[in-house]
């Protein structure tokens, strides 16, 4: 293969089978996560170890084909050693594509491995020239755009990036929430997606104006209509999701994809719905606003008859012996033990009643089965041994650290520069004045006027790499998940992810002056997709509130975060703690405000700070996060 074909398909592998039916089938390039350090690390893929990680690898490169090593979480400091470890026997194996998401890993390995070629994991959310143009500067040879960008925006950014290895998603599972910053999973259950262990709590049933449904579970991506302008824009790579669904699924969309390309009449589209899907959407790429499934989150297929009477049924459609059907009301079904043709009365299968009107579904087809191909290769092992190992220095440490409260003012307070000596304030968006602004997440750049100001305060990379363009200071958000030293150094200020526990945050906290998040809402999911405005209620009574008045639109945890427990730790001995306050009353944010400055002043004093601590967890509901109990 070489770099001038467009047009690849890139399909997962989980399992060394399920990688070599892609093969078979007509897949160009495979991804695989590397053990322990993927975005699919809460599955038991059947890759878990680096000697059948290695020999995948090999065996695709014998195959004539790409092979694409997928280490996009987050690390941790103390990670590093065994990641590295890890990449470089994929390195020396003959890896040389790699998908990251952590900052500080991508820096560290355009240093270590020469010649390497990293593609920023759609989890890096990069969907501007500004963001793309940045990590080509640092080095990143491709990209793989996020799932919410349209065609006309795409098309764009291929006619300004003509070297750039750009990839999109065709085929597979949507997240609901921009992807790097869903932290639901996280602060509901101590899972994180942003580490590959996601909870999908997405995909759960709650109730909202009285109705309980799956409001937040998207339908799967399908991109095959829209192909004759998808093929035109020149795209390095179309990907396929779904490593963790099975070997027939992956095969049988690889070939229809790559039937499509070839623009064969006989593609196998037709028969599409009876490989998994929650129903269908272009998603935004072709400005579809029905994305959402709010009734089922499994595989159903297509309605091909209505129950006429108990174990028998009137089909809508030609059926085939060994057709699986399903009969989602009742919670049954099987495999048929005959065929029949459109309008005829078909047994069901053995076992299988189902009551009169009851609708039932065909969710796998015989035929297709039959056209999968297949591997009987032996899984192959390459033994290897970590025999080299590469140096890397965490950043010096800082012998002083000054610490300052950075509060981000409601938009109806006026800014008071001089209050406290340790104070900085962090002026909204819509204040008249302030040197430190918070710049919203609907803040279009090269569009939208930014405001005076000296040092901004950004939420996303597309953001960040804006202002850095105009020679202006960004700080980035939490949600930009700064997670460890080396993505740290990066920075002059920032705020560190709100995923990491107090220890870690310590052990770091005298590298680079990172301000501790402790005080505000929690933004679990960031989305573009439609969402309901109001209050949401799990099954277990938990509530969640959509603010829908924003772009994107927030689902936001009933309880706002308060670390006030952890202030004497951080105070001191990190660059700050955080306050925000933009979504607080005017008289609550002052009562808060107030309770902060007695708080540090009596830290700074050696007073008792109970009295202060106490008032501030007497105003509202609030949670500690996951300071205390980290994420797993």
């Amino acid at each position: 293969m070489t770099d001038e074909i467009k047009n690849k398909i890139l399909a997962p592998a989980g399992t060394f089978f399920q990688g070599a039916a892609a093969l078979e089938a007509g897949a160009d390039a495979l991804y695989a996560g590397l053990p322990g350090f993927n975005a699919r690390r809460m599955v038991q893929t059947g890759l878990s170890s680096m000697e059948e990680f290695l020999g995948l690898l090999s065996y695709t490169h014998n195959k004539g084909k790409e092979f694409h090593c997928a280490a996009n979480i987050l690390v941790k400091d103390d990670e590093f050693g065994k990641v590295m470890k890890a990449l470089s026997a994929v390195y020396e194996a003959g890896g040389r594509i790699f998908i990251v998401q952590d900052y500080g890993l991508m820096s560290l390995m355009l240093k270590e491995f020469p010649g390497v070629r990293l593609h920023a994991s759609t989890q890096f959310a990069a969907e501007s020239q500004y963001s793309l143009s940045f990590l080509q500067e640092k080095g990143i040879g491709g990209v793989i755009l996020p799932r919410e960008l349209s065609l006309d925006a795409i098309s764009s950014l291929r006619s300004h990036f003509p070297e750039l290895h750009l990839e999109i998603f065709i085929h597979g599972a949507l997240c609901y929430s921009i992807s790097g910053q869903c932290y639901f999973s996280s602060f509901i259950g101590g899972r994180s997606g942003n580490r590959g262990l996601c909870s999908q709590p997405c995909r759960r049933l709650y109730k909202h104006n009285g109705a309980m449904k799956h409001y937040f579970s998207c339908k799967d991506l399908n991109l095959s209509a829209l192909f004759g302008r998808i093929l035109p824009l020149g795209l390095d790579y179309l990907k396929i999701e779904g490593r963790a669904k099975g070997t027939e699924y992956t095969a049988a969309i690889v070939k229809i994809y790559k039937n499509l390309i070839q623009g064969l009449s006989d593609s196998g589209l037709e028969k599409i719905d009876y490989l998994f899907n929650r129903g269908y959407t272009e998603g935004l790429a072709g400005q579809e606003r029905d994305i959402i499934n709010e009734e089922y989150i499994t595989h159903r297929g297509k309605k091909c008859g209505v129950v006429k009477e108990p174990g028998y049924f009137k089909t809508f459609e030609a059926l085939n012996a060994r057709d699986g059907v399903v009969l989602p009301e009742s919670g049954s079904g099987g495999f048929l033990s005959r065929g029949a043709g459109k309008g005829e009365t078909l047994s069901l299968p053995s076992g299988v009643r189902g009551k009169p009107g009851e609708a039932v579904w065909k969710n796998s087809d015989a035929r297709l089965k039959e056209t999968v191909p297949g591997s009987n290769a032996a899984v192959p092992r390459l033994i290897f041994s970590y025999h080299k190992k590469y140096s890397y220095r965490f950043p010096q440490k800082i012998k002083q650290v000054n610490s300052s409260l950075y509060v981000v003012f409601p938009p109806e307070v006026p800014i008071e520069e001089n209050r406290s000596s340790f104070l900085q304030p962090v002026a909204s968006f819509q204040a008249q004045e302030g040197s430190h602004r918070k710049i919203p997440g609907s803040f279009s750049p090269g569009q939208d006027i930014l405001p005076q100001g000296e040092v901004f305060w950004v939420e996303s990379w597309e953001h960040y790499a804006y202002i850095r363009s105009l020679g202006l200071k960004a700080v980035p958000w939490w949600t930009m998940n700064t997670f460890n030293s080396l993505s740290a150094e990066n920075f002059d200020c920032y705020v560190f992810s709100a995923e990491m526990k107090a220890e870690e945050i310590l052990k770091i906290a005298n590298r680079a002056s990172g301000v501790v998040f402790c005080d505000g809402p929690i933004s679990l999911m960031r989305t573009r997709y439609p969402m309901h405005s109001g209050v949401y209620e799990s099954e277990k009574g938990h509530l969640f509130f959509a603010d829908t008045q924003v772009r994107p639109g927030i689902l936001f945890n009933e309880r706002r975060l308060l670390a006030v427990d952890y202030i004497p730790l951080f105070w001191g001995k990190t660059g700050g703690i955080l306050y925000d306050g933009s979504r607080d009353t005017p008289e609550e944010f002052q009562k808060r405000l107030g309770l902060y400055e007695s708080l540090i002043e009596g830290l700074s004093k050696g007073a008792s700070i109970e009295r202060s601590k106490e008032a501030l967890k007497a105003i509202a509901p609030f949670t500690r996060g996951l300071y205390g109990e980290g994420i797993l």
